[in-house]
């Protein structure tokens, strides 16, 4: 599954990335995108899934991508790409490349891990996370358990941007407010009635610490949602996120 590209100036991923004036960002595509998307890399260390111009990528995952790199052109302050950074960006956030890496067994243990899950304790989930996250090294895309691929896309980017511009910086505006260095989000999963019926006393411990927190929903099959409980939230300031419609592990498995 590919995201729809229609722009005739990419880049609005990055300018939203680093906050930067439109001016010093001047990107065009090279041609027109292939039908189809796969893999290829960026300066032959950081790997994408997207569509390319000239078919510059694999629709399988090998140890041997092409460098899609080296296929960008600079002329006129203009930075000319074999692909559309955007696509390749909300492929990655949104979880768009093949998860083909299930095989039929792997697939029938998830199913059965989730139809238990409900009546396994905490400590037994996260042994059963850590063992299936044993292989996690070998992982070649998206690196876990931290992965920078966006990062290194905006950064690599940028530093070309400011080439093809001639400059050595550009005005940034910093990521937050008031000179502070990073910020914390607070989540809280509501993954049963129990949990949906601790929310009210929930709100008052955020609220004591000055929390304005996010509530994980599971709206269909676990427990009863009604308008009034998400009211009793949002009227409090606070943000309510769909986590998973059954939190099942199924959401996605017929994804074309």
């Amino acid at each position: 599954m590919i995201a729809a590209n229609n722009r005739k100036m990419p880049g609005n991923a990055i300018r939203d990335f680093y906050r930067c004036p439109e001016e010093f960002l001047n990107f065009q595509l090279a041609g027109e995108l292939s039908p189809g998307g796969g893999y290829f890399t960026l300066g032959g260390n950081t790997t994408c899934y997207g569509r390319t111009v000239g078919g510059l990528h694999q629709p399988q995952m090998k140890a041997k991508l092409r460098d899609a790199g080296a296929s960008i052109s600079i002329e006129n302050e203009q930075v000319t790409l074999p692909f559309d950074p955007d696509e390749i960006i909300i492929n990655l956030r949104r979880e768009l490349y093949p998860s083909g890496q299930l095989t039929a067994w792997d697939k029938v243990l998830k199913r059965i891990y989730y139809w238990f899950r409900p009546l396994t304790s905490h400590s037994l989930r996260v042994r059963i996370k850590r063992l299936r996250a044993g292989d996690w090294q070998e992982i070649q895309f998206p690196c876990w358990p931290v992965d920078t691929t966006v990062e290194n896309i905006c950064e690599r980017l940028l530093l070309l941007s400011l080439q093809a511009k001639g400059l050595d910086y550009i005005p940034f505006v910093w990521f937050w407010p008031a000179g502070a260095r990073g910020c914390v989000s607070m989540t809280h999963d509501v993954e049963n009635a129990a949990g949906r019926d601790f929310c009210a006393q929930l709100l008052d411990i955020d609220e004591s610490h000055g929390i304005k927190a996010s509530f994980q929903i599971v709206p269909e099959e676990r427990y009863a949602v009604t308008p009034e409980y998400l009211k009793s939230i949002r009227d409090r300031g606070f943000e309510i996120n769909v986590h998973d419609l059954n939190h099942d592990g199924q959401l996605f498995d017929d994804r074309e």
